[in-house]
């Protein structure tokens, strides 16, 4: 008995002497520049069996969508390489893929995974993703939404129009779906469309205006005149459509926009 005690106390002092050891070497003035962060899974978490045991099970599908985001933001920081960018995406990629296997109809990662394919330039998958979506809950009216917005960062408009339309349909009410759908309208070339719609959530007023600013944008001076004109008349006092008239008639500068309005306008041309 004391020769096998003093044999596990001899082992238990060489290991942590060699623990010791391998952690002292290092010392800051050599210690490497930060390397990329190494692929790792979502964490397990503990639980406890029924006999009592103790071992691990598969993340909650939110831990592994928070997981995600995490990667995705880490990729976007200014000044992240492309190969890191990429490993980056790859990682957030796995990760919403594991969410979908735990729980097929967790809709959080469905949408990451669409916007991972989106940011790499993939619209085809993303497109593919909102569709794999759509038939676990095809009566998602957000679902619906992103799809109509995939159409129209492709310029297919009449496309995006119809899964709006389809949208509107699940939650008629839902301002941003009337607003999004008013300027796919007008970027499609359907100003009356377009006015009826906005004028849901809108003044009639600004409405017009608005369309006249999606005819401008598409350089279409003698349409964005008619419709800046008719805010006019409904309101004499709307200033931004002053402004816009006054520089389609050469007597000041045309508005600048800002990075939202350009969005709104385009559609992120």
């Amino acid at each position: 008995m004391d020769c096998r005690m003093t044999l596990l106390l001899a082992l238990g002092l060489s290991l942590g002497s060699a623990g010791c050891a391998s952690t002292s070497q290092s010392t800051p003035a050599e210690a490497a520049p930060t390397p990329a962060p190494a692929p790792m899974p979502p964490p397990a978490s503990s639980a406890q069996a029924a006999d009592g045991s103790t071992g691990k099970r598969q993340p909650l599908p939110g831990t592994c969508v928070a997981w995600a985001v995490c990667r995705e933001r880490m990729a976007e920081k200014e000044g992240v390489g492309p190969a890191l960018k990429q490993s980056l995406y790859d990682q957030a990629r796995d990760a919403y893929l594991q969410a979908i296997k735990i729980d097929p109809e967790h809709m959080p990662a469905y949408a990451g995974l669409a916007r991972i394919c989106q940011l790499q330039n993939q619209p085809e998958k993303a497109l593919e993703t909102y569709h794999q979506a759509l038939q676990k809950k095809p009566t998602d009216a957000t679902l619906w939404l992103e799809i109509g917005m995939c159409h129209c960062r492709a310029k297919q408009w009449e496309l995006a129009i119809r899964s709006l339309d389809k949208a509107m349909e699940l939650d008629p009410n839902n301002r941003r779906l009337t607003q999004a759908l008013g300027f796919c309208q007008a970027r499609a070339g359907r100003a009356k469309d377009s006015v009826e719609t906005l004028a849901k959530v809108m003044p009639a007023a600004e409405a017009h205006y608005n369309v006249a600013r999606m005819m401008r944008h598409m350089q279409l001076d003698d349409q964005c005149r008619l419709y800046v004109q008719e805010a006019l008349r409904l309101d004499a006092n709307h200033a931004a459509a002053r402004g816009l008239l006054d520089a389609l008639d050469g007597r000041a500068p045309l508005p600048a926009e800002s990075d939202s309005t350009a969005v709104q306008i385009g559609f992120a041309e």
